[in-house]
């Protein structure tokens, strides 16, 4: 079955398919947090070294200790170790000789289940198989020698390096080709009868890997009939080593991307959120954020009136207002009032570390009405006024200020998006009234936005869902294309409103 997609979902599909796995996530939370990725499925990166654009760059680490010695037969090597950081998990990793020739490789499936469709240019699966059905994934990446090698050098794999250790099940052989096998214990959602699965098929005679991985409701079994079936050229046409002058400017830059990132969650812990850049209910918000450049975003916003409520009168709030009414129904009891969902709940400490296991909670949720009033004090029209502050959990520090950390939550339920779409895990709005854009993909990509000529003003009503447990320390933040950084000598951040009722 083919399914045409709209903006939306395509975004949707392609930030699910950016996550990145648990145990390199550990080891890159301040880069992390600044993309607000959630902690879910595999690594995705183009294929050639010399264009590849890392996400984030993680902190150097150390890598095992390296091996030595190639036999005359030997391309590569596999090394698989225990994390020296987390004795529940395992590196793996690939070593490969650089003094042979890494030819290029071509690699076809000749099996694919029934229902699996090749995803095309227009299709948010591009290069990937899908199965609309199930919502099901396959991905095939081929890997020669010369992007192992960069990889190994970098200490940037251009493929899943770090697993649960229960989560390794087997080495085998196909057709003199070793294969290592991972399959993840627990699902990642609990309404859900999907895996993740990857295989590893490596060649130590020219030094390729072909790397299968799949959330998939398939078995592992049906998953190693795609690997069996794989018809794999090695071409003439090879590719050139990274140079050492090229391994060196990519660790130099990661390095100078730390440094940054460092300097930056440095000036997060000192200053936080300052006390006077949270507002109360009826201040008048601009931006802190203005420049000359970007002079029509001289906007003002009012926060007039908020309420907390269990469920919301059907006349009063039409379905017609909501961005998605689909996507909130089924969370929807016959009383109006929400049921309740699953989700993960990650701690953090408040100099932004992971601090123990993701836990799995079951909770209920209210809604968030918002009164807002906006005004363009800007002398020119602005096509696209911002609606919708974020929703965001904030945690308040000692000196009145707020920590630029806070728990982290995604969901456990797979269809549930109600919540923690928007950066940094805060929340959109699911209900805008009135509406600018009122159709087809316009609705879906700007719903919260709409044009507002030269000190034209503006009242609307916004509803949010919210979590019960964390009703106390929800934000509304504004401006939310911007973060916090120096300027000018300034320490500068996001305005904020307290939910209050």
């Amino acid at each position: 079955m083919r399914k045409d997609y709209s903006d939306k979902e395509i975004k949707r599909i392609l930030e699910k398919e950016a996550q990145i796995p648990q145990c390199v996530e550990e080891k890159i939370q301040a880069a992390y947090r600044e993309i607000s990725m959630e902690p879910k499925v595999t690594m995705k990166y183009t294929k050639t070294y010399k264009i590849r654009k890392m996400i984030v760059i993680a902190a150097v680490v150390t890598m095992a200790a390296g091996l030595v010695g190639f036999a005359a037969n030997e391309f590569l090597k596999v090394n698989i170790s225990e994390d020296k950081e987390n004795a529940k998990k395992i590196e793996y990793r690939v070593q490969v000789d650089a003094q042979k020739e890494a030819h290029k490789i071509e690699v076809t499936p000749t099996y694919m289940p029934e229902g699996y469709v090749y995803g095309e240019e227009t299709s948010p699966y591009v290069g990937k198989w899908h199965d609309y059905d199930t919502d099901s994934v396959i991905t095939i990446t081929p890997l020669n020698a010369a992007e192992l090698y960069w990889g190994e050098k970098t200490e940037n794999p251009m493929y899943r390096d770090c697993f649960e250790k229960a989560d390794y099940l087997e080495k085998t052989e196909i057709d003199g080709q070793r294969q290592d096998i991972f399959v993840e214990a627990e699902a990642r959602y609990v309404d859900a009868d999907k895996q993740t699965i990857n295989i590893f098929l490596t060649n130590q005679e020219y030094g390729y890997m072909v790397w299968i991985s799949g959330e998939t409701t398939l078995e592992k079994e049906e998953l190693l009939e795609v690997a069996k079936g794989l018809k794999i050229e090695v071409l003439d046409e090879t590719e050139a080593y990274p140079t050492e002058a090229e391994i060196e400017a990519e660790l130099a830059a990661q390095k100078e991307e730390q440094k940054l990132s460092e300097e930056e969650k440095e000036e997060k812990l000192k200053y936080g959120i300052p006390a006077e850049n949270i507002y109360e209910i009826g201040d008048t918000i601009s931006n802190p954020f203005l420049s000359a450049e970007y002079s029509e975003e001289d906007t003002e916003y009012i926060v007039e009136d908020i309420q907390i409520k269990d469920s919301l009168d059907i006349e009063e709030y039409p379905t017609q207002n909501y961005i998605n009414y689909e996507e909130v129904s089924p969370w929807i009891q016959e009383d109006g009032t929400l049921k309740t969902h699953a989700r993960y709940m990650q701690e953090m400490t408040e100099e932004g570390e992971v601090q123990g296991e993701p836990i799995l909670e079951e909770v209920a949720s209210k809604y968030v009405v918002v009164k807002m009033k906006v005004k363009n004090a800007s002398g020119m029209t602005n096509e696209e006024v911002n609606l919708a502050p974020d929703l965001i959990v904030k945690e308040t520090r000692e000196d009145g200020s707020l920590s630029c950390y806070a728990p982290e939550f995604r969901s456990a339920n797979e269809e549930y998006s109600l919540q923690w779409c928007s950066g940094e895990g805060a929340s959109f709005p699911v209900y805008i009234d009135p509406m600018y854009h009122t159709e087809g993909i316009e609705r879906l990509k700007d719903g919260f936005y709409r044009p507002l000529k030269e000190q034209e003003e503006l009242e609307y009503t916004l509803v949010y869902i919210a979590d019960e447990d964390v009703l106390d320390s929800l934000y509304l933040k504004f401006q939310p294309s911007y973060t916090e950084e120096m300027i000018e000598g300034k320490w500068t951040t996001n305005p904020y409103v307290k939910v209050t009722e």
